[in-house]
């Protein structure tokens, strides 16, 4: 939304007030003309200024929502109303909270809204953010979804009603900061961050819930606009830029943090933001400045508050979103300073100041010191300088890290020809992150950071089923560390769900280092890895671990000493697991494709046998109609071309299998073109140059079954060709040692070619 276009809006709303109630719903029809969308922000705006407008219709509360039995209302907000629910099918016993679109409010964008609410809950998994449970559709069309019921205060009643002193509040606020950082890290800006969405339960633990008008930002919309028209904010909560209704980006959700924070130590909110009339609530919350909050808090909080707790609320609550803290895990940096006494980044840097912060934490060291300071004075500014110094080059060196492994390399990953580019972002990744490690002792948070850096690195060197670069022992010494700083993290957060569902994926992938040389090996890593998830219900394993169960299920299937019926039945499992997955969590990409890799495996495993084979070709088909989807969406995903060509070199075996042995070829010549076109453009790719080489000697084996010498002659050439060009440690990979071999094989064969 435009500054120009929402002044037009509140010179509406502003006439339209001064109309008769009866009159202003044609007085604003005739000023919007033609213009829906300018009508229905102008209604919304007006519906907000009369509650007992016309607009909304009474909602009255379902006696039960899926397979839930509603004991009581418990909550209700701008679009949605929450339920107390309890099972009702005899299942197991559980008490849950259930959200429901009002009635009256279910319009397209409102349903949009929920739905987009019940995906960015489904991705986010953190101890500290509400888990969800359950969704679906109510038999009005209503949507809903059933998440965990808290039996928990708002966190400003729990901090008034506890008794909680200055530090005890500062503590709450940096759990808080560390749940909305994990959100940002998951590209989710939560839009509506207030007291009232944070409930803190008995034992002291708070919880952020609430994504009903969250934002995913994602690359595809470019920004996250506010819906202001439909009135999609708590105006009390919103930063100016909301209010405005533009652009917002994290700085927003800092801006609600730092009134957070400010409400909790002042006890009472920054602005006094009038009820009814929008426009004054917008002038209020853009215009006016909130005092420090030392000068508002009750008596006995007032100095334990002023000095650095007022300048990081203020700094949180700056009008200029580049002048906030960059994330929120810098707020929560300055507020663990002020607790540490140390000083705070918030603050000017000057000396004396950060002297002064050193005095107070060693006053009695100083006060022997006296008689040297003179002489001291220098080498103390000095050593303060260079701390500043290597913190901020600690910090950026972290953020760099983080840029090269998730940013830079994933906006490169599936493009043809980006493997050397790749093989740079892995080489300055590792020698960031190899710096990180040795400076990550006691942060259990850092130990997490660089545990998901060290997996995402070995998946480029070596992950067998991704496009890799063929360095399988460089991955296993990445999956290794990954797994040893997972297994860290778990241990310190017994609860963090995402450290143990990191954990048991780098063990996976380890596995899958293991699985030429070492099956057995390999083979016991993935059944500790199904122990560990036995443990927890499955019902209650969040998406992202179902998923890593069902990939282990298929390294157990291509684990060579699995005999052949228990791979069958691993694949399975794993297909009646992604099936869902794919269906219900369309933010899990990799269950979809993962799907049909599966069912490709299961094919290749009946084409062999003429009672399956008919089967192998269903399972095909369906793989094939993922894939070209797939393909469709993206023409520039080389990692979905390559597993539509996997597709048509199973089904050339399928047809070879039914006899059709023109069809044969043809299939695997559609495979051949896509994997060299796929090479020409990345020709460091050893993963596709070993898959082109194993398509080399089938060809040649087809042609001589055809009895077409020339053919085969000239498919071995090419194979050879393509191995001769790996040079140094990539000639000892074992796919292509395999693959090679294959080639001589079929030259030597009963047949021979010459």
């Amino acid at each position: 939304m435009t500054p120009e276009r929402w002044q037009r809006i509140k010179a509406i709303v502003a006439d339209a007030l001064a109309q008769p109630a009866a009159d202003r719903d044609a007085f604003v029809a005739g000023r919007c003309g033609s213009d829906s969308d300018l009508l229905e922000e102008v209604r919304s705006l007006l519906a907000m200024e009369d509650p007992a407008g016309a607009f909304l219709e009474i909602d009255r509360p379902p006696d039960r929502v899926g397979p839930y039995r509603i004991v009581r209302e418990i909550g209700r907000g701008g679009m949605g109303a929450v339920y107390l629910g309890e099972r009702a099918d005899g299942q197991f016993d559980q008490q849950v909270a259930i959200k429901v679109v009002k009635r009256g409010m279910d319009s397209s964008a409102v349903v949009r809204r929920f739905a987009a609410e019940r995906q960015i809950l489904a991705r986010l998994q953190h101890p500290n953010i509400a888990r969800l449970f359950d969704g679906g559709v109510m038999n009005d069309g209503r949507p809903y979804f059933v998440m965990e019921y808290l039996d928990a205060v708002p966190i400003a009643e729990y901090c008034r009603s506890n008794g909680l002193g200055v530090p005890a509040r500062i503590e709450l606020m940096r759990t808080v900061c560390d749940a909305v950082e994990y959100a940002h890290r998951h590209l989710v800006l939560h839009r509506d961050l207030k007291t009232d969405n944070i409930l803190v339960d008995a034992t002291g633990t708070p919880k952020l819930l609430d994504f009903g008008i969250a934002k995913v930002l994602s690359a595809d919309d470019g920004s996250a606009v506010t819906e202001i028209g439909q009135r999609a904010l708590t105006p009390q909560a919103s930063s100016p830029e909301q209010i405005r209704g533009e652009t917002l980006t994290t700085a927003s959700d800092i801006y609600a943090l730092g009134l957070m924070l400010y409400e909790l130590l002042a006890g009472q909110p920054a602005y006094d933001v009038p009820p009814g009339s929008a426009v004054e609530q917008a002038r209020v919350v853009t215009e006016s400045q909130p005092r420090k909050p030392s000068d508002v808090a009750p008596a006995g909080d007032r100095r334990a508050i002023r000095g650095d707790l007022d300048t990081i609320v203020l700094k949180a609550l700056e009008k200029e979103p580049g002048r906030r803290y960059a994330s929120a895990a810098d707020l929560s940096q300055d507020l663990r300073r002020v607790d540490e006494g140390l000083p705070i980044h918030a603050r000017p840097a000057g000396l004396g100041y950060r002297a002064g912060k050193s005095a107070h934490r060693h006053w009695r060291a100083l006060g022997v010191a006296a008689v040297v300071t003179g002489a001291m004075s220098w080498a103390i500014g000095d050593a303060l300088v260079q701390g500043r110094r290597a913190e901020r080059h600690f910090r950026d060196l972290r953020t760099l890290a983080n840029s090269f492994v998730f940013e830079f390399h994933d906006a490169i990953a599936r493009l043809p020809g980006s493997t050397p580019a790749r093989e740079l972002v892995v080489s300055r990744a590792l020698t960031y992150l190899d710096g990180l490690a040795r400076e990550a002792s006691g942060d259990i948070g850092l130990k997490k950071e660089l545990a998901q850096a060290y997996l995402r690195v070995g998946d480029v060197q070596g992950l067998y089923y991704e496009s890799n670069l063929g360095k399988t022992a460089d991955a296993r010494a990445s999956f290794e560390k990954s797994l040893t700083l997972f297994s860290d993290v778990t241990r310190a957060w017994p609860q963090d769900v995402e450290a143990a569902t990191g954990r048991d994926t780098a063990k996976l992938h380890l596995a899958s280092t293991y699985q030429a040389t070492d099956p057995a090996r390999a083979r016991t890593m993935l059944d500790e890895i199904l122990r560990d998830l036995s443990e927890t219900p499955l019902e209650a394993r969040p998406p992202r671990r179902r998923f890593t169960e069902a990939m282990t299920y298929v390294g157990i299937a291509e684990n060579r000493q699995t005999i052949p019926a228990e791979a069958a039945r691993a694949r399975n499992q794993a297909i009646d697991l992604f099936a869902p997955l794919s269906r219900e969590h369309p933010e899990l990409a990799d269950a979809q494709r993962f799907l049909s890799m599966t069912l490709k495996r299961r094919a290749a495993g009946g084409i062999a046998r003429p009672d399956q084979l008919a089967r192998a070709v269903e399972d095909l088909n369906r793989a094939s109609e993922i894939d070209e989807k797939r393909v469709a969406a993206n023409p520039a995903d080389a990692v979905a071309r390559l597993d539509l060509a996997l597709g048509q070199g199973y089904r050339s075996a399928a047809l070879r299998r039914s006899g059709d042995l023109a069809g044969a070829a043809a299939a695997l010549t559609s495979a051949m073109d896509a994997r060299q076109s796929i090479l020409d453009a990345d020709p460091l790719n050893l993963r596709v140059r070993t898959q082109l080489i194993g398509d080399c000697a089938k060809m040649a084996a087809l042609a001589i079954e055809r009895r077409l010498p020339d053919v085969a002659r000239v498919s071995l050439e090419r194979g050879e060709k393509l191995a001769a060009a790996v040079t140094g440690p990539a000639g000892h990979n074992p796919d292509l040692v395999a693959a090679i071999e294959e080639l001589r094989k079929v030259r030597q064969g009963p047949r021979k070619v010459s």
